[in-house]
């Protein structure tokens, strides 16, 4: 049976079956229609030309400065490089395959 990922029941027991032994992870039909209706209230407010965080506008000092939608998709991008650069010790192969499980979401 598939780790189901549905925001309230997770444990680290989970976690360590999907990391170690590779068990299979999923997400919920009711979730992802959650996280698909998130999706497009996000696009939409993007549309109208709102101001999200991180999104419409830059990060931390530059949060106030609105960004065009190019310039939106580029930073997602970037905040992730940032984010995976610089973490020490080469990560272990469960917690590659941990990480490989939930990009496949």
């Amino acid at each position: 049976m598939a780790i189901a990922i549905d925001g309230e029941n997770l444990k680290i027991e989970d976690v360590h079956r999907a990391a170690r032994l590779r068990e299979k992870v999923e997400i919920p039909a009711p979730v992802r229609g959650k996280v698909e209706a998130n999706q497009r209230l996000v696009e939409r407010l993007v549309q109208e030309g709102q101001a999200l965080y991180g999104i419409t506008t830059g990060i931390g000092e530059f949060s106030k400065i609105m960004i065009s939608k190019e310039q939106s998709e580029e930073l997602q991008k970037r905040i992730v490089y940032s984010h995976a650069a610089g973490t020490g010790n080469i990560a272990s192969p469960e917690w590659c395959g941990l990480g490989c499980s939930c990009g496949r979401m």
